[in-house]
């Protein structure tokens, strides 16, 4: 327990004390419920940022990727062509099997 000065009347008053005896000023400030409300969402998000960021792997978002767009490929008006749908089914199917052996889930 510490004596500090009363800012409005110059008093001694105990650092315990809510108000100054002598003038009945608040001394101890309030508590800014403000820095909660924003400060706790604002540090959840960036906690689950960086976890997002140490959990990304950009060589497996880029060969999940690299199967959409074979399979963008498979449906689209190239499965005319006889040849080459057979083809483009066979290299998609490729890429899904090593994806998932590579990674142990389906892209």
């Amino acid at each position: 327990m510490a004596l500090v000065t009363c800012k409005e009347c110059g008093g001694t008053v105990s650092s315990e004390a809510e108000n100054c005896p002598a003038c009945g000023v608040r001394v101890k400030p309030k508590a800014k419920i403000w820095r909660w409300v924003l400060g706790v969402p604002v540090a959840l998000f960036a906690l689950v940022m960086a976890i997002g960021a140490m959990n990304s792997n950009p060589e497996k978002t880029q060969a999940r990727r690299a199967y959409e767009m074979c399979q963008d490929s498979l449906a689209s008006a190239d499965r005319s062509r006889n040849g080459a749908a057979s083809f483009v089914a066979g290299t998609c199917e490729k890429m899904r099997q090593d994806f998932a052996s590579k990674y142990g889930v389906n892209p």
